[in-house]
């Protein structure tokens, strides 16, 4: 569940069921994926909150962050949590590609109630079955 792009990194679910992976992937549920952003440049936290609250137009319509935090930023990049329920492709790198701040690295850190944690890339584990129920419950199965 989840897809990444090959210049991405991070959470990726892997299930049998069919039924829990089309729930946590539909926008209708909106399951939120969180990020952490590496962007070339500074930007500001007012920027920050125009995402959310405003949001950007792009080719596909008008796109909104759910949330932007700054965690961050030297004068040369720009290092922020962002959260957002779109699973469209690149969402998080046309939104800020579109605003002038191209993204250098982009790690998925968490999908719905499921964190990557301190895992190491090309590692997995298995969700404990509190996980997977609490998962199953924020889609409403």
């Amino acid at each position: 569940m989840g897809r990444l792009d090959y210049d991405s990194e991070g959470l990726i679910l892997m299930t049998n069921d069919g039924e829990l992976s089309q729930h946590v992937m539909h926008p209708k549920y909106e399951v939120e994926k969180t990020y952490i952003a590496t962007l070339e440049g500074r930007i500001s936290g007012t920027v920050c909150r125009r995402l959310v609250t405003t949001g950007v137009q792009l080719d596909d319509g008008w796109i909104k962050l759910d949330h932007c935090a700054i965690i961050d930023s030297s004068r040369d990049f720009t290092m922020v949590k962002v959260v957002l329920h779109s699973g469209k492709n690149r969402i998080v790198r046309r939104i800020f590609g579109s605003i002038g701040f191209p993204v250098k690295r982009l790690v998925r850190t968490q999908i719905g109630p499921i964190k990557l944690g301190e895992l190491k890339p090309g590692s997995y584990r298995v969700l404990s079955q509190a996980e997977v129920r609490s998962l199953s419950k924020e889609v409403g199965l």
